[in-house]
């Protein structure tokens, strides 16, 4: 699964890049996202004539009046992630902001994005996300005037492809909000159903004309939390078409960018309902569908909050959880990889376990340091002494109870414990609730 991290909030306008993109990279990232909001903020089509003077003032290209310079203006960005061996797989175009009213604003939306796409495609990214048209158009034209502005990247995709017939480059389409009266409400592409019936429609027409589906998804989970819906019900209707995932965090209100478990406005605490995102129902969700592709870090709000000084140790920690993604989200292609699964836990852990993967990747037994259990079948397997586990079958992984991952871990390790030992966490279980499977085994 790659990780990308999203740039946007790292520097102004692409100017020098190279300190942050080292951090980025000795943090331990290998890819990054060209996001042209670093080049074309989206504060300036707030204050269009007072952009324009600074940019002016500061001998920097104002994108919006030259779309044509998009690729000067990335070239240091470039370069700078080249230097310190990040790929740079994929690319975000600019973004209006959703308070905004003026229909002109979608004029410069169509020809940046236009432009965005070529640079991306000549960067070397295999796709681009472009948000779609909104401002000021009425809710009965939405997809008429969204599908035809989709529409008018296919002659650029056909380009590119009759250019490098061995490359595939897609346009990825997203989820959105829509300002109501200075609220965020669900918007164009939120409902899922609505997305595919749009994505269909312009993947026909790239078949006819490219050969191939050049349309796809972009999944922002920001968007999803603002919108108050359950992933868990959107990835199975969206399946294949989603491309990448954006993961980041906000309050529930407001479309900020921030490091994913860091808004927990509702209180502090153990319990997973105090965070303002339901991050069981987003690891749930993708599990479902078994979601390997990449994943964007997006965080630019964090990295504004926090001083420059210490940006290197704040990277370093989006990695930490990135990492922590990725391990809760290939779950089961862990457990897949062992001819023999064995547990150490004899409680909730191995409750969860025999529920979500009981069936599939059934346990030859588990194990616990409580002697006065060993013997005793707990879930359908048998508890026995961890000195069981001195005599495995080769290929055999060991998952052990989270709670004492450490201990655990120290305890075996001491005792020559030569299997692969995994963790294996029940904090995001598939399972709606742990609680119902009482009863439902032997001793449970």
């Amino acid at each position: 699964m790659d990780v990308i991290f999203d740039t946007y909030g790292l520097f102004k306008r692409f100017k020098q890049p190279k300190g942050n993109i080292s951090d980025v990279r000795k943090a331990g990232f290998s890819g990054a996202l060209l996001d042209f909001r670093n080049a074309c903020p989206p504060g300036i089509f707030k204050h269009m004539t007072r952009s324009r003077n600074d940019a002016k003032a500061e001998g920097e290209v104002f994108l919006p009046d030259e779309p044509e310079r998009i690729g000067e203006t990335v070239k240091p960005f470039l370069d700078a992630c080249n230097s310190n061996g990040i790929q740079v797989k994929g690319a975000m175009a600019p973004v209006i902001p959703l308070d905004r009213s003026n229909p002109l604003m979608n004029d410069y939306q169509r020809v940046l994005s236009a432009s965005s796409v070529r640079c991306a495609m000549e960067s070397g990214c295999k796709w681009c996300i472009v948000p779609p048209l909104f401002v000021g158009i009425p809710l009965e034209k939405e997809k008429d005037v969204n599908i035809e502005f989709y529409r008018s990247f296919i002659p650029i995709l056909k380009e590119y492809s009759e250019k490098h017939p061995d490359k595939e480059f897609k346009i990825l389409l997203q989820n959105q909000c829509r300002d109501h009266s200075g609220h965020l409400v669900r918007g164009i592409l939120s409902d899922a159903d609505e997305a595919v019936e749009w994505l269909n429609e312009l993947n026909e027409d790239s078949r006819n004309i490219i050969g191939r589906d050049a349309f796809g998804f972009c999944l922002n989970i920001g968007h999803v939390n603002i919108c108050g819906q359950d992933l868990d019900e959107i990835t199975p209707v969206l399946g294949d078409y989603i491309e990448t995932v954006v993961l980041t965090d906000n309050d529930g209100n407001e479309d900020c960018e921030m490091l994913p478990f860091s808004c927990a406005s509702r209180g502090i605490g153990g319990d997973l309902a105090n965070a303002d995102t339901d991050w069981r129902s987003v690891i749930r969700g993708l599990r479902k569908i078994k979601y390997d592709g990449p994943v964007i870090f997006s965080m630019s709000d964090t990295l504004a909050a926090f001083p420059v000084f210490i940006w290197p140790q704040l990277i370093a920690f989006a990695k930490t959880v990135s990492d922590f993604f990725v391990w809760q989200l290939t779950m089961e292609q862990t457990i897949s990889k062992y001819s023999h699964v064995v547990l150490f836990g004899a409680g909730n852990m191995c409750r969860n376990y025999m529920m979500d993967y009981g069936e599939k990747y059934h346990p030859l037994f588990t194990c616990d340091n409580n002697s006065n259990r060993w013997g005793e079948e707990f879930c359908g397997l048998e508890i026995k002494s961890p000195e069981s586990l001195k005599d495995l079958p080769e290929d055999t992984g060991i998952f052990i109870c989270n709670e004492y991952y450490t201990e655990i871990r120290s305890q075996l390790e001491s005792m020559g414990i030569k299997s692969k030992i995994e963790y294996y966490s029940d904090r995001y279980p598939n399972t709606e609730a742990r609680t119902r499977l009482k009863g439902l085994w032997k001793n449970a």
